[in-house]
């Protein structure tokens, strides 16, 4: 696609083709390869408690360092599963012949 004034030609096409079960399982692999379970819901109920007092209200709030310190030491674990999950994600793509 050279232009975004394609697109919507493109969308229709892909609407109204079917599916190939090949490329399915394709996405499916490389999901399994690349993806990594990371439970955002969790995160964004246990941030909006800490930093945003519970209300889901993000403008002009002001997060103290304590706040903060708070948030990142309660999350250690999810956030260091993250960072290695990505480092992985990142390794696998450095190392993939191109």
């Amino acid at each position: 696609m050279d232009s975004l004034t394609h697109l919507p030609n493109l969308i229709k096409i892909a609407l109204n083709s079917k599916p190939k079960s090949s490329n399915y399982e394709k996405f499916e692999s490389l999901l399994d390869i690349n993806g990594f379970s990371f439970p955002l819901n969790v995160y964004e109920i246990i941030r909006n408690q800490i930093l945003f007092s519970g209300n889901g209200v993000f403008s002009n709030v002001e997060i103290s360092n304590e706040n903060m310190s708070k948030f990142l030491k309660n999350n250690e674990k999810l956030f260091e599963d993250n960072v290695k999950a990505h480092l992985k994600l990142i390794n696998n793509f450095y190392q993939t012949p191109k």
